[in-house]
């Protein structure tokens, strides 16, 4: 539109009409469109921020413990004497019960219980009696572990 046709618009249609064609006329202006300030909001803008996905969190497993050196189990004694000479094998602890048994020098017996000097054994074909401490070979630890027990009173001797 030419100057002079505009005058003639804005005296025809008013000046407030007249206003408004000359703003439409002037946005349709790239270049001086992009020299305004933006038009403000009536609401307030916040500036976006950015949006973050939450990470489901992945339990972490619990530490296993991780075994040591295995523990030595300790071997038990073996409660066994050794006979060091040939000796009896007798039904109670002494010399007035009966002879069971007769055994030879180096035979090996399972120990039960000690009575005095006498350990109450195990023959090795399953006979089961009294010997004279002094007759057998006994390690030290095994005569402490050795139970002490009171047995049967001996039989009277019949004339």
């Amino acid at each position: 539109m030419a100057a002079s046709s505009l005058a003639t618009v804005f005296l025809k249609i008013g000046p407030i009409l007249a206003i408004g064609l000359v703003i439409i006329q002037l946005e349709k202006c790239d270049y001086i469109t992009s020299a305004l300030p933006p038009s403000p909001s009536p609401f307030p803008t916040l500036a976006r921020l950015p949006t973050v996905t939450p990470e489901t969190p992945i339990p972490t497993p619990e530490p296993t413990a991780t075994p040591g050196p295995p523990t030595p189990t300790p071997t038990p004694l073996s409660m066994e004497g050794l006979a060091v000479v040939a000796a009896n094998v007798r039904s109670g602890p002494g010399i007035d019960y009966p002879i069971l048994y007769t055994l030879s020098k180096d035979e090996r017996v399972i120990l039960h219980a000690r009575h005095e000097n006498w350990y109450q054994v195990t023959t090795p074909d399953g006979t089961e009696g009294w010997m004279a401490a002094e007759v057998l070979d006994v390690i030290s630890a095994v005569a402490t572990a050795v139970p002490t027990v009171t047995p049967t009173p001996a039989p009277a001797i019949s004339p």
